[in-house]
């Protein structure tokens, strides 16, 4: 395959973030399968995609377009060492934001942990699983022993103006507490 077809592939591949879904839904799936990437390359440039991402939220507040992005492609790719670096990163950012991105956050960690636990039982990632369960659940009993704050970006947000109240909050976290506290 020549070279300018790879970068072609490379291109769709990276502007659907990976996502075989996405591309078939844009209808672009057929024609990017055409090129015959092969599942090791993908693996590649998933990383590529990862680490392109991980730079974006750390430059900036890390409740943003990018973090669901990021989020979303660790389910995705089941990838570790990202999630890895996700929780770091979180561990870092977390005291300086508001109640509710915390609890976001704290939501994308059991995302991901559901996902790896639907399809990857490697016990290799039994100590992250439970490590980010750990983080996450700290998060919860942080907010919920503190006032609830919620950022003036979510307060502009017209259809968040229900999800956005204390009572609403506070009732999300005790489920998700109860829920993963097992």
């Amino acid at each position: 395959m020549s070279n300018e077809n790879i970068l072609l592939a490379k291109e769709i591949f990276m502007k659907y973030g990976g996502s075989h879904f996405h591309m078939e839904r844009e209808g672009e799936y057929q024609y990017y399968k055409s090129f015959g990437i092969s599942k090791e390359q993908e693996r590649l440039w998933i990383g590529e995609y990862l680490k392109e991402m991980l730079n974006n939220i750390e430059g900036e507040d890390i409740i943003s377009p990018f973090f669901s992005e990021f989020t979303s492609t660790i389910r995705r790719s089941k990838d570790t060492l990202y999630f890895k670096k996700l929780l770091e990163l979180i561990k870092k950012k977390r005291i300086d934001i508001d109640s509710f991105s915390q609890m976001r956050m704290a939501e994308e960690i059991f995302r991901i942990i559901e996902s790896f636990r639907e399809e990857n039982n490697d016990s290799k990632n039994v100590k992250v699983i439970n490590d980010a369960k750990d983080l996450a659940l700290d998060i919860l009993n942080g907010i919920i022993k503190n006032p609830i704050t919620v950022a003036t970006y979510y307060r502009d947000i017209g259809y968040l103006d229900d999800a956005i109240q204390e009572d609403k909050i506070i009732y999300r976290l005790q489920r998700l507490i109860e829920k993963w506290k097992k």
